[in-house]
C-alpha cells in the first residue's frame, strides 16, 4: 500500500527549470511502483516563485518526455492515481 508524491522538482535538482535531471529519478520511481501508485503534486504555494503552478504540470510532462514515460502512465501520475486512491473523495477538474 504505498504512493508516491512525486513533488517539488525545484527542490531536488541542480539544474535549472524544466529541471532535466530529475528524470531518471522518475524512471525509477515507475520502474518500482508502478505509475498507478505515484501522484504529482504541485508543492503550491511554495511552487510559485519558482516556476508557478504551470510550470510545475508542464515540467512533469516535459522530464516524462525524456525518459519515454507513456501518455497513460503520464495520465494515472498527473491525476487518475489520486482519483482512485481518494475514490470520489477527490474531485478533478
Amino acid at each position: 500500500q504505498v504512493y508516491v508524491k512525486y513533488s517539488a522538482l525545484f527542490r531536488i535538482t541542480r539544474e535549472a527549470y524544466p529541471y532535466e535531471d530529475t528524470s531518471q529519478l522518475l524512471s525509477r520511481v515507475i520502474s518500482s511502483y508502478g505509475a498507478n501508485r505515484i501522484m504529482w503534486g504541485s508543492d503550491f504555494p511554495y511552487v510559485v516563485p519558482e516556476c508557478g503552478y504551470k510550470g510545475a504540470k508542464e515540467a512533469i510532462s516535459h522530464v516524462a518526455g525524456k525518459v519515454a514515460v507513456s501518455s497513460s502512465d503520464l495520465e494515472w501520475i498527473l491525476g487518475k492515481t489520486v482519483s482512485q486512491l481518494f475514490q470520489g473523495a477527490w474531485v478533478t477538474p
